[in-house]
């Protein structure tokens, strides 16, 4: 947890003894990473600051799922673990609102090898009883989606009108690792689907990244670095100006 970001209580859905997956409730106050592999980085730094983690990456695959979700978990159990058909969190009438450049649709046909058939799975875990409150929250929910990270921004956010809390780029994989677009560039295809309702209400507040030169133009608040001998990590936040713009809705 960070505690340069609010602590939130752990939500009434994710307490309760009977779990029941609802895609509302997955989405508020969430953080959502593309091209998120098992990268377990997010959750060691911000749980507890969120409570609903969302990967997505097309190169998912279900015999190796249940094997690698636990990264960045440790002290916590799994007590839920349940598989999710489309139609629970990928509404019928969704349609492709923004859609790529003829560079990024063809590097897509040069990509397809890495895409995997789609899977959604659903996690939750605990905290360990010989870990204390220190540790983290006493709950997790990690939502893994196996498509591609922009049109599933698309599918889950914009249609719904919401926006993550936090969002992660830091493994986008544009270089050797099979993504046929780039992730940090301001005129590619995720940049322009997180900024397609162009008001304040609809940007993530906070993005976290490995990188210190970005052109996520929305982003210019450097809130802190995280240097260890192993990464190097960057928490941006939203413009003042745009900041004091939002509704918090």
């Amino acid at each position: 947890m960070q505690t340069e970001l609010q602590n939130v209580p752990l939500p009434k859905w994710l307490k309760e003894d009977v779990l029941t997956f609802d895609i509302d409730n997955i989405l508020s106050n969430s953080l959502y990473y593309p091209s998120s592999g098992y990268d377990g980085t997010p959750i060691k730094y911000f749980s507890g600051n969120v409570h609903s983690f969302i990967y997505a990456d097309y190169g998912f695959q279900q015999e190796t799922l249940e094997k690698n979700m636990h990264k960045g978990l440790w002290g916590y159990h799994l007590i839920h673990n349940e598989s999710i058909q489309k139609n629970l969190f990928i509404p019928s009438a969704w349609k492709k609102l923004v859609r790529p450049d003829s560079e990024e649709r063809e590097r897509m046909d040069l990509c397809k090898t890495f895409m995997k058939p789609p899977l959604a799975h659903w996690a939750v875990y605990e905290r360990d009883l010989d870990c204390s409150e220190t540790h983290g929250p006493e709950r997790i929910s990690l939502f893994f989606i196996g498509g591609d990270g922009a049109f599933t921004y698309q599918a889950l956010y914009l249609h719904r009108k919401i926006t993550p809390k936090i969002l992660a780029v830091i493994q986008p994989g544009h270089g050797f690792g099979g993504n046929y677009t780039d992730f940090y560039d301001d005129k590619k295809l995720f940049y322009r689907s997180v900024i397609y309702r162009d008001e304040p209400d609809y940007y993530p507040e906070y993005f976290f990244t490995n990188i210190i030169y970005h052109s996520w133009l929305k982003h210019k608040n450097l809130l802190k670095r995280i240097h260890s001998k192993r990464e190097k990590l960057f928490l941006w936040k939203l413009d003042d100006e745009i900041q004091a713009r939002k509704r918090n809705i």
